[in-house]
């Protein structure tokens, strides 16, 4: 008989914390080459659609790192980093991209964009408690309750993020 070893995710805790690190060590590093290197960083991000698209998915990945890492360390479970990467990549960009259109005639679009993430949010997070076995009733509320206040984080965040780096070049 043939000893099956359970197979250990990629994004283990420690690897979590270095990943977040890497992204805070990239956003500061990141400020200072914008400040050094403004036209470089606006032919590679806003001169094309395709630099647009991936600077809102590089937003996304450093917002989502460092918040997957808190909140599996909040919640003492294993929150999957890949799958919460690509919700909040999808969710985010789709979210800004409702923002930059309806901002100012259809606001409620913009709400639903955001709801639709605090939704995935919950409904990844609440799987992730039960895959551990922590289906208690109190576990669960902390999973809503914590997918909740991380969405509107992040993606309070991600807005924040967005609008100042419209600011940049607007001058």
């Amino acid at each position: 008989m043939k000893n099956k070893e359970k197979k250990q995710p990629f994004f283990t805790p420690k690897r979590k914390g270095i990943a977040a690190l890497i992204c805070l060590v990239a956003v500061v590093l990141w400020l200072i080459l914008w400040q050094i290197f403004p036209m470089p960083f606006y032919s590679l991000f806003f001169a094309s659609m395709a630099g647009s698209n991936l600077l809102l998915c590089l937003l996304a990945a450093v917002i989502s790192f460092p918040a997957d890492f808190i909140v599996s360390k909040a919640l003492k479970t294993d929150i999957p980093a890949i799958v919460y990467l690509i919700i909040n990549i999808i969710c985010m960009t789709g979210t800004i991209y409702l923002y930059s259109i309806f901002r100012y005639t259809n606001v409620v679009l913009v709400i639903l964009g955001a709801a639709v993430h605090i939704i995935a949010a919950v409904i990844l997070f609440v799987i992730s408690m039960r895959k551990e076995n922590k289906r208690s009733a109190a576990n669960m509320l902390r999973a809503v309750g914590a997918a909740i206040c991380t969405t509107a984080v992040t993606d309070s965040l991600y807005l924040l993020m967005f609008t100042a780096l419209l600011n940049i070049f607007r001058e």
